[in-house]
């Protein structure tokens, strides 16, 4: 689990200003989810998830099946940032 403590830091760069859909996420097919039960539904998915940007108590709460996503990706390296 990665702590960000920039709002600048690039890391997160695709999180920030999504008041519309960046023509670069189109371009990339990178949708981001917000909210609990959206991003629950797509963690229990088969979908390949790049990363995950959380507050703590949400990786607390669903820490098992964010891991479980973890091993599915390319690398079996999926970020948590929180």
């Amino acid at each position: 689990m990665v702590e960000i403590t920039d709002i600048n830091d690039p890391r997160i760069a695709n999180y920030k200003s999504l008041r519309f859909t960046p023509v670069s996420h189109l371009k990339e097919r990178l949708f981001i989810t917000e909210g609990e039960k959206v991003t629950i539904q797509l963690l229990k998915s088969d979908i390949e998830i790049d990363s995950v940007f959380a507050l703590m108590n949400f990786f607390q709460d669903y820490k098992e099946l964010i891991k479980k996503n973890q091993f599915l990706t390319i690398n079996n390296t999926m970020p948590i940032y929180h």
